[in-house]
């Protein structure tokens, strides 16, 4: 996702900036001035939050443990133990398999919803498979 939202802004930036070059000659300087501000601006703000979005969360998978953390200031720790998972699901929509992202849920037997949730993670098939060469090891 984050490489998605850089494309987005770095496509903004250009535009902007072709638009100003194209048409300074032919209009006025300042209307194309203040339409590249405000896709400068659209793209440094759609970059932050890229940004914020990725560096928020932390997914940590071990043979004790399956965890998720989010939080830059706040903290959100959800974990289960690796012999207690009962199910591991996998969310992806058309757009997100035709990027490789997607969501990987965990639950375990104790639960009736799932517990864990690494969120927009790249290839989520192998997650799953490495978390289930994991349980099988155990």
């Amino acid at each position: 996702m984050l490489a998605l939202a850089l494309v987005l802004a770095l496509a903004s930036l250009l535009s902007a900036v072709g638009a100003v070059v194209s048409q300074a000659s032919k209009h006025n300087f300042a209307s194309f001035t203040v339409l590249a501000a405000f896709f400068l601006t659209f793209a440094i703000v759609l970059l932050l939050t890229a940004l914020y979005q990725h560096y928020q969360w932390l997914f940590t998978i071990d043979s004790q443990k399956i965890e998720s953390r989010r939080g830059i200031i706040g903290r959100d720790v959800r974990s289960i133990r690796t012999k207690d998972l009962r199910n591991i699901h996998v969310r992806q929509s058309f757009f997100h398999r035709i990027i490789n992202v997607g969501n990987v849920e965990f639950s375990s037997a104790a639960g009736a919803d799932v517990e864990v949730v690494f969120y927009g993670v790249s290839d989520p098939m192998t997650i799953k498979e490495k978390v289930q060469q994991l349980q099988a090891a155990a």
